[in-house]
């Protein structure tokens, strides 16, 4: 048993929504294998139903689901199954005071691991994932051909900014951890992301409070890192608004713990990962499709079939 997917359409859920709007993320099918099957089966039975769950219990319309965060019909449902603080996905360091707000949905501090492609990881027909999860995909232990003990699962978040919308702005100085870049299209390099920082601000350009919110979701910036940039850096994301939207993600693990993050392993093992942990070659302007990461250990660490068993 376990979770099915990272990244999925859910059957009777909004599959007429464009882009990512009705992808589904491992932190919801996590749920009954994380003592919180009573809320899985409270939202299994709003799906099942004829009705709407909101005050009214108006009919649902023909070919309109639910999607992973508040749907505008379901009133309800907000107060029983988006809006509900689950511990289970709160680390007590980040406190509670942006996890809930004026924020219908409560947020996450955990991301699941994409791999090393920074180019290719939130596209629907040529997406490269080299990591245990992607969009649309995810991968059990026989695809782990690097070993269990060396390949990453998850990693910590810092949530960001407290917003119930997605704000973007130009701001002055803002700290590293409370979004990501928004950048035009994707990245030429990781090291173009990492030039936005400077110690621990980034500063002059647009910045997206998204981090960890609707924590439920499939996208790259809600519930996912990489293994490219080190620890609690800088993260970007590519946007496009003719193509998905979101068209990739370049996100960092971040935490606020002294020197680093904690990391799980496909193994169940969790050790402390440096920020000073080798990430190979950041100058590079492809992303990895196949063989060793270019991103040093940081990098192996982050694929479940690269080869690099042997290095960590």
């Amino acid at each position: 048993g376990g979770p099915q997917c990272c990244c999925c359409t859910y059957s009777g859920v909004d599959t007429t929504a464009s882009g990512h709007h009705h992808v589904w993320g491992a932190m919801f099918f996590v749920l009954p294998y994380a003592e919180n099957q009573a809320i899985y089966d409270q939202f299994e039975q709003y799906l099942n139903g004829t009705k709407w769950p909101n005050a009214a219990g108006t009919a649902k319309t023909a070919g309109v689901g639910f999607v992973p965060w508040s749907n505008g019909n379901t009133s309800v449902l907000n107060d029983t199954f988006y809006k509900p603080l689950i511990p289970f996905y709160h680390c007590p360091s980040d406190g509670t005071s942006k996890q809930l707000g004026g924020d219908v949905m409560a947020r996450t501090n955990y991301n699941v691991n994409l791999g090393d492609n920074w180019q290719y990881n939130y596209q629907k027909g040529n997406g490269v994932f080299r990591g245990m999860f992607g969009y649309l995909a995810w991968f059990d232990m026989s695809a782990c051909s690097d070993g269990t003990s060396n390949t990453a699962l998850m990693s910590e978040q810092v949530i960001g900014a407290n917003s119930n919308t997605e704000i973007v702005t130009t701001v002055t100085k803002a700290s590293i951890k409370d979004g990501a870049i928004r950048h035009s299209g994707v990245v030429a390099s990781p090291q173009t992301c990492l030039s936005y920082q400077t110690g621990n601000e980034v500063s002059g350009t647009k910045f997206d409070m998204w981090r960890g919110r609707t924590r439920f979701s499939g996208r790259t910036i809600d519930t996912g890192f990489l293994t490219v940039l080190p620890p609690n850096s800088v993260s970007c994301y590519g946007w496009n608004p003719t193509s998905d939207y979101y068209a990739s993600g370049l996100m960092a693990a971040t935490s606020n713990h002294s020197g680093g993050v904690q990391v799980s392993r496909v193994d169940g093992s969790v050790s402390f990962i440096s920020n000073t942990i080798n990430c190979g070659d950041l100058t590079t302007t492809t992303a990895p499709t196949t063989g060793k990461s270019p991103y040093g250990v940081w990098g192996g660490l982050g694929t479940r079939n690269g080869g690099e068993s042997t290095t960590l």
